[in-house]
């Protein structure tokens, strides 16, 4: 939320933020693919849709979590969506990948665009846990540590 408001005052146009449906705080790990989406996405509106309002919605119920965007500038061309080049959109998509989520983007000329990632609740992977490091010589760990074998 704290993101859309100092956004909103960089680019000058109005950013409203809505959470609906949560209890408590994601998972730092959610949280993080989430913020770097919306950021993604408000870089492209600032850029490319010419819009003077933009609203981030992020809910949760019994199928998942949903974040939506939505702008009301010209509108991205479909075209603009198959372009090779279009890096952010398919980062957008690398990101949410690993908790089988799925990005869906729609437009209508002149009339803004508006970006859905939806992930299901049963497929929110959990950070893996650190690995332990080997001590190394004089029983010091590190990327320089090596096991010795018998």
């Amino acid at each position: 939320q704290s993101y859309t408001e100092r956004f909103a005052e960089l680019v000058g146009f109005a950013v409203t933020f809505h959470a609906e449906g949560f209890s408590q705080r994601l998972a730092p790990h959610v949280e993080l693919v989430l913020y770097r989406v919306i950021q993604e996405a408000l870089t492209n509106v600032a850029r490319h849709a010419n819009a003077t309002r933009v609203e981030v919605t992020i809910r949760t119920g019994g199928a998942g979590l949903t974040l939506e965007v939505r702008d009301n500038g010209k509108g991205i061309a479909l075209d603009a969506l198959r372009d090779p080049k279009a890096l952010g959109l398919l980062g957008m998509q690398e990101r949410v990948m690993p908790f089988a989520g799925s990005v869906e983007i729609s437009a209508s000329r002149g009339k803004g665009t508006r970006v859905v990632v939806s992930v299901p609740n049963d497929r929110t992977p959990r950070p893996e846990p650190a690995r332990p490091r080997s001590k190394g010589p004089a029983g010091k760990s590190g990327p320089d540590a090596r096991e010795r074998l018998p």
